[in-house]
């Protein structure tokens, strides 16, 4: 289990790789809890709380720190945060016999950036357990 800071996380999301859920645990608490991803029109917006806030933990993830604990280790990347990458078609065979691309460019940049979030994760997983 390697934990990472709020400010590591920061750099995780301009680098482009967004972990789809995060699990929390603030250095003056005996529990945790899991913050999930939001987009908005398919644009990372923040992380949200599953389930229900208290006085340590804030339906806003970046609310439950002061600027000096965002450096604190207490975030941790579950590992079942490989996405399932379905096959696409690019076309079809029309009526008259002709091959026709039917997938717009939205649906195969979604997947070949869902591709490029698995192998970091690949890659940091192989960093975590020193495979040479």
């Amino acid at each position: 289990m390697k934990l990472i800071s709020y400010y590591d996380l920061l750099g995780m999301i301009k680098e482009g790789n967004i972990p789809k859920t995060i699990k929390v645990q603030l250095c003056n608490v005996t529990y945790s809890k899991i913050y999930k991803a939001v987009y908005d029109c398919k644009k990372f917006t923040n992380y949200y709380l599953i389930g229900d806030e208290d006085d340590n933990y804030k339906n806003y993830l970046i609310e439950c720190f002061w600027e000096e604990s965002t450096f604190d280790k207490c975030i941790e990347i579950p590992n079942n945060d490989f996405e399932n990458i379905e096959e696409i078609e690019l076309g079809r065979i029309s009526p008259n016999g002709e091959y026709v691309i039917s997938v717009n460019d939205e649906k195969i940049q979604d997947k070949i950036n869902s591709l490029i979030r698995n192998q970091r994760n690949i890659i940091e997983k192989l960093k975590d357990s020193d495979v040479k």
